[in-house]
């Protein structure tokens, strides 16, 4: 199955589907590959490394490099419902990748409140910074819900991550690959 099987798999399935950007929508096949491109800088697909099974997806769009900063979209969408470290430290190595290769001050993630609990630990862990929160902005399942903006600086990820290589806060880099 390659990447786009996988994605549309997953857009259908009950567990990522109103997480995800489409909210349970099903656009057409070219009308998915359209968005999925739309206002895009990157994108990658988070495998466990040994098996190549696809767990999530990545993506940096509406990037502003003249202000320094970048919209970033992280899903995960394992269709088995499992849960490791793995999505979390392809997440690491994605804001390498933004940090390093772009003068961006700032990372913007935005979510719905649902899944807020997703965050937890990097809001406990004041990683992820509140910066707005458009009230009863998103609707679904029968109510209207606030959505989240929050912001990673490019210093707090330096301080972020621990001296240990390829160790971060976040979670571990073994056993992942982004690409």
């Amino acid at each position: 199955m390659d990447d786009l099987d996988w994605l549309r798999a997953a857009e259908t399935d009950e567990l990522p589907a109103f997480r995800w950007r489409l909210r349970g929508g099903h656009p057409s096949p070219h009308d998915f590959i359209d968005q999925l491109w739309n206002g895009l800088l990157v994108m990658f697909v988070v495998e466990k490394a040994g098996d190549a099974t696809p767990i999530g997806l990545l993506s940096a769009y509406q990037a502003d490099q003249r202000n320094g900063h970048c919209r970033v979209a992280g899903a995960r969408l394992t269709l088995d419902g499992s849960m490791d470290n793995s999505f979390l430290a392809g997440l690491a190595l994605f804001f390498d990748y933004l940090f390093g290769g772009w003068p961006f001050r700032k990372l913007y993630l935005e979510t719905p409140e649902f899944n807020l609990p997703r965050f937890a630990s990097a809001v406990d862990r004041g990683f992820l910074v509140a910066e707005a929160r458009p009230t009863a902005f998103v609707f679904l399942a029968d109510r209207y819900w606030d959505v989240l903006f929050r912001s990673v600086t490019r210093e707090s990820w330096a301080s972020t991550r621990t001296s240990a290589p390829g160790r971060y806060l976040l979670g571990t880099t073994e056993n992942t690959r982004v690409g």
